[in-house]
């Protein structure tokens, strides 16, 4: 701990080392990666990485919530996570969480409603760190089109997903 002086403002700096502890598993969907750091599951995305750390009770229990939900035994991912970003940014991860499985929004709906741009929207579901949980996937073009989507495989990925989810595509 290091204390530091500026005028009449004694600001505290600390350095804390950052134990993160990840397990790579994979899925129909290809590998699943989810990070963890002091009981919050602070990534989950689709690449593999190498196994690191302990496999807490926290990872073992999204694992198993990943593997139910995608043999349709469970609605909702859920878990406990940490999202760091600006305020608007953490207001649109919120109303992504809201999409139910088997629906979607359009960019659009969701910028009317936060007062941003679709555009913003879409770099935002780009930015999710927490695929699955907060389902940016279920996020589609005001036309219907699927629009992007940033993790490894794009939009073939994110088709399959909403597939599996109940939706039809051409």
């Amino acid at each position: 701990m290091t204390l530091l002086y500026c005028g009449d403002i004694i600001w505290l700096k600390t350095t804390e080392i950052v134990m993160e502890n990840i397990i790579s598993f994979n899925t129909r969907f290809g590998w699943i990666s989810v990070s963890e750091n002091k009981n919050f599951i602070t990534k989950i995305q689709f690449k593999k990485e190498k196994n690191k750390g302990k496999k807490t009770k926290k990872l073992r229990k999204i694992k198993k919530n990943i593997i139910l939900y995608f043999k349709n035994k469970k609605k909702i991912i859920d878990g406990k996570i940490k999202v760091e970003g600006k305020t608007v940014e953490k207001k649109i991860w919120r109303e992504l969480k809201k999409i139910k499985k088997g629906r979607t929004k359009s960019y659009g709906e969701i910028a009317k409603k936060l007062k941003v741009s679709p555009r913003y929207v879409g770099r935002v579901c780009g930015k999710n760190q927490h695929v699955l949980i907060v389902p940016c996937h279920r996020v589609l073009k005001s036309d219907g089109t699927l629009g992007g989507f940033s993790a490894p495989g794009g939009t073939k990925l994110k088709k399959k997903l909403l597939k599996f989810e109940g939706l039809i595509f051409k």
